[in-house]
């Protein structure tokens, strides 16, 4: 696994990427909510800056983790696979994706659980003005990395939103716009 950090280390001069790739190698627990949190974090950077093959490896590294009903972790784990079968929609493997969502959903609850409703949740307009509100108070206070931050899980948050959409309503249009202002946006750290 760490040959993985290792190889981002090498192509990436960032050091935000680097910070994360460093905390990886030293300690990456399958059982800690944090350590899985990097991990969504940097497959998240690895998608923003279009390097989907180190994004789906990061991403994959959950891929055999089984629901213990521990939702902090599991969450994490979540975000993991629905980023993961973002990609795959965005790459036009439309069914790659769906077979990642329906094997999410059986470890998850067995299929009981709709995981379109659950994701859609997650992205509601109070979630969005949380992030906007952080977002803002922290550039108020000069503190660029922790908006940063922010602006990271805010993405996180809408791209997942896209991915467990029912519907490309008006709704979907504004998120979709938002998190390609915040790709957009972010490609320049």
């Amino acid at each position: 696994m760490n040959n993985v950090f290792n190889d981002i280390i090498d192509k990436y001069n960032k050091k935000h990427i680097l910070r994360l790739c460093d905390k990886l190698i030293k300690r990456c627990s399958f059982k800690s909510c944090n350590d899985l949190e990097l991990l969504v974090k940097l497959g998240t950077w690895m998608y923003i800056y279009k390097d989907f093959d180190n994004a789906l490896i990061i991403f994959s590294l959950t891929d055999n983790l089984d629901f213990n009903g521990n939702w902090d972790i599991w969450n994490e784990i979540y975000s993991c696979q629905i980023l993961k079968a973002k990609i795959y929609s965005d790459l036009n493997e439309k069914k790659t994706s769906e077979n990642i969502k329906k094997n999410l959903n059986l470890r998850t609850t067995g299929g009981v659980l709709n995981w379109q409703s659950n994701v859609a949740k997650m992205c509601t307009p109070s979630t969005d003005g949380y992030y906007t509100q952080q977002i803002e108070n922290y550039i108020l206070n000069n503190d660029e990395k922790t908006a940063v931050e922010y602006k990271l899980l805010n993405l996180i948050s809408l791209l997942k939103f896209l991915e467990g959409s029912f519907f490309k309503d008006g709704t979907y249009k504004s998120k979709e716009a938002s998190a390609t202002a915040l790709i957009q946006e972010l490609q320049t750290i």
